[in-house]
């Protein structure tokens, strides 16, 4: 298995470049909540938020890699996670507190829309604003429902790893899709049911239990089918992945702008199954001197390998930098559009 695995890591390199391509997505719905844009003109910047899922996906691939290439204790592999996200997260609270602080003292209000609560400021500290529905989970560090998702994900990432690799010949040869149609089935069925059973516990586009685990899991758990395609050598053998992708893409999209009650249910999980086949397709066609050569390439890649670091600091520019901008332009009465100004400032993040 480790040289199958050695044999094609010339692959890898489409990692940091979808990585890239999501969280320019994400920089793109956020920058379009900014600048004045209609509600018809954001329709497509919208869809970036399926960015997230994307990094879903990666992650779970990723850590599946790893985790089959090093055998490590569960201790080991959760404090390797935490290392990795817990200091550049702490310095991101402090500033937001410290803004946030500023700016009460200055305008009697918190610019981001929060007040501080102490338990809200904790569980962002400890990594778990990601359990309970309070402001805690997105207000102390606006997009900070991410890292406590991720964070959650984290925890039970081996579980579900001894789970994928039972040694049962009727699931080793079924696993590659079999364990996410159990994971995203049992988790869509249960969000919908409870839902429909106390509208409480509905899910529509970025509350809080849109943001939960048990709505993101499917999209994680399609990582695991990545994986098992990936040590197999199968990813070439997968049939008419074209298709497949542009079905599941439409009805993404479909589910994403309809008014379809439990839509956001069913979403994460549609979208990263089209995402899955994208990469089968850039896995197939794309070759390890393109990515290296191309430009655009290099620059995706380089927003890829720092994708996490933007994701906790871009907010400070498309947020805040494009609304100065914003009435800057309208207390000098200059008349520019709000996608002018988009397309201006974005060559210039980072």
């Amino acid at each position: 298995m480790q040289e199958k695995i050695n044999e094609r890591e010339g692959y890898l390199p489409l990692i940091p470049f979808f990585k890239g391509i999501a969280i320019l997505m994400i920089i793109l719905v956020h920058s379009s909540q900014k600048v004045g844009l209609t509600d018809v003109q954001r329709l497509v910047p919208r869809f970036g938020q399926m960015g997230c899922q994307i990094f879903f996906v990666l992650s779970a691939f990723s850590l599946c890699l790893s985790m089959e290439r090093k055998k490590q204790s569960y201790g080991q592999f959760l404090f390797k996670r935490i290392a990795k996200i817990w200091p550049s997260w702490i310095v991101i609270i402090i500033i937001y507190i410290i803004l946030g602080s500023c700016s009460m003292l200055i305008e009697g209000r918190n610019v981001f829309n929060n007040d501080l609560k102490p338990l809200d400021i904790l569980l962002n500290v400890v990594l778990l604003n990601g359990l309970i529905p309070t402001a805690a989970n997105n207000l102390v560090v606006r997009g900070g429902w991410f890292v406590g998702t991720i964070m959650l994900l984290y925890i039970i990432t081996p579980l579900l790893f001894k789970i994928f690799n039972l040694q049962l010949r009727w699931w080793e040869k079924s696993r590659v899709y079999l364990f996410p149609i159990i994971i995203i089935g049992g988790t869509c069925l249960f969000s919908a049911l409870l839902g429909a059973y106390d509208a409480r516990f509905q899910i529509y586009n970025n509350n809080f239990w849109y943001f939960f685990i048990i709505n993101q899991v499917g999209s994680y758990s399609l990582g695991f089918t990545l994986f098992e395609l990936y040590r197999t050598n199968k990813i070439k053998l997968v049939k008419i992945p074209i298709i497949k992708m542009i079905i599941l893409l439409a009805g993404s999209i479909f589910l994403f702008y309809s008014d379809i009650s439990c839509a956001f249910v069913f979403v994460p999980a549609v979208f990263s199954a089209s995402f899955l086949y994208l990469y089968i397709i850039a896995d197939k066609y794309c070759t390890i001197t393109k990515l290296k050569n191309n430009k655009l390439t290099k620059i995706v890649n380089a927003y890829g390998k720092q994708s996490f670091s933007i994701y906790l600091t871009h907010s400070f520019i498309v947020y805040d930098g494009m609304l100065l901008i914003r009435k800057g332009c309208e207390m000098l009465s200059i008349n520019m559009t709000p996608i002018i100004l988009y397309i201006a400032l974005l060559p210039l993040i980072y």
